[in-house]
């Protein structure tokens, strides 16, 4: 009977070492990759109109600069760019998922995801329908006080040691391109940031 209890404690210390050698957040490195898309692509909408043959005849692209940062609950922040990146995507999002940043961060659970914009400009050519007539045209964002445009989600995102992490950003272009004001050709910051969507993988 001793002899049992004693294999039952024996087994029950080495279940409670294993639990404790694999932490909910795992030190060491992990990969955080981050990619940007005009639109999910969905509708063609945003980017392009169908002239009476039947093909598509124009185009918009979409270039941002940013920086993309990962929150942790400790309230600090970590930055996945490095002093900020730059991409150009098709608006209509035909072009997929373009690479914005790749870097190696801490490993560990982050509960928010924070992109600074600090400068936003689509490229409008040939007969592209946005639901304006802007013709061959630059749009802009207008951005904050400080100069650019905070998209600031609440998310969750498990950096794991070693293994690589991924996140989008969808600029979901059609949402806010036709909200462009004809006289200054600008859109509204909000309109922008509503429209951003951020998804971790």
């Amino acid at each position: 009977m001793l002899k049992t209890r004693i294999a039952v404690v024996v087994a029950l210390g080495a279940a409670l070492a294993g639990c404790e050698s694999e932490p909910i957040s795992p030190e060491g490195e992990g990969e955080v990759w981050v990619g940007v898309r005009g639109d999910d692509g969905a509708e063609t909408g945003a980017s392009q109109s169908i002239s009476p043959s039947g093909e598509a005849s124009g185009e918009a692209s979409v270039a941002v600069d940013a920086r993309v940062y990962l929150g942790t609950e400790a309230g600090d922040w970590v930055e996945v760019t490095e002093e900020g990146a730059q991409q150009t995507v098709r608006a209509d999002g035909s072009d997929g998922v373009q690479a914005l940043a790749n870097s190696g961060v801490e490993a560990g659970t982050y509960s928010r995801v924070r992109v600074e914009f600090e400068h936003i400009r689509a490229s409008v050519s040939g007969e592209v329908s946005i639901g304006l007539s802007l013709g061959e045209a630059e749009l802009g964002v207008e951005l904050g006080s400080d100069d650019q445009v905070v998209v600031e989600r609440e998310l969750a995102v498990r950096v794991r040691s070693g293994a690589q992490s991924r996140l989008t950003i969808d600029l979901n272009a059609d949402a806010w391109l036709s909200q462009a004001d004809v006289e200054t050709r600008m859109v509204a910051e909000g309109s922008f940031e509503s429209a951003v969507e951020i998804t971790a993988e």
